[in-house]
């Protein structure tokens, strides 16, 4: 009994408990503004889930859950003294490569949605020109 109520006044596990209860209070003020008349626009689906184009978006939720895993990972890390440089740069590197192949995904997504936008403003253009031959034969 001793050596439970010894570790109950670890510093490590009181930093955890806090940590928890913040995480959970945190998780409740986003809940009820999820569900608050106050704020229409905030959808916590939406910010955790949902694309920019209303589709459910897998990246964005592995996104959101590696970023979570990892950063409960760094916090053990840190917490237990096991943190070195290598996670350091491990978890670094994972977040920045994620942000550089995003960048270039949305770069060409980007330049699809110029190249469609090029196709039809050139189909438009053939329109209007197969329209003006067509009423100045009729002239």
């Amino acid at each position: 009994m001793e050596f439970f109520f010894a570790h109950l006044l670890d510093p490590k596990f009181l930093w955890g408990i806090f940590s928890f209860i913040t995480f959970l209070m945190g998780m409740i003020v986003l809940v009820r503004i999820h569900f608050s008349d106050t704020y229409r626009k905030f959808d916590l689906v939406k910010l955790i889930a949902i694309d920019d184009k209303g589709n459910l978006s897998d990246s964005k939720v592995r996104l959101n859950f590696a970023f979570i895993v990892t950063t409960w990972a760094f916090v053990y890390l840190t917490m237990s003294d096991h943190l070195t440089e290598w996670y350091v740069t491990v978890f670094l590197g994972a977040w920045v490569t994620d942000r550089i192949f995003a960048r270039k995904d949305a770069h060409r997504t980007v330049m699809e949605r110029t190249n469609t936008n090029i196709d039809i403003d050139q189909q438009e253009l053939q329109d209007e020109r197969s329209r003006r031959n067509v009423e100045g034969d009729a002239e």
